[in-house]
């Protein structure tokens, strides 16, 4: 199956988006490590 993640990493405040890039990067790793074909934006 293709995946396209998309990541809105925004800094807010003292956030600096890095959690939604964490989770993206993990989302793609469990993704491929499963067959999947994963695209991040």
């Amino acid at each position: 199956m293709n995946i396209l993640i998309v990541t809105a990493g925004y800094s807010i405040f003292d956030a600096k988006g890095q959690l939604n890039g964490f989770l993206a990067y993990l989302t793609d790793k469990d993704l491929s490590a499963k067959g999947h074909r994963v695209k991040g934006l």
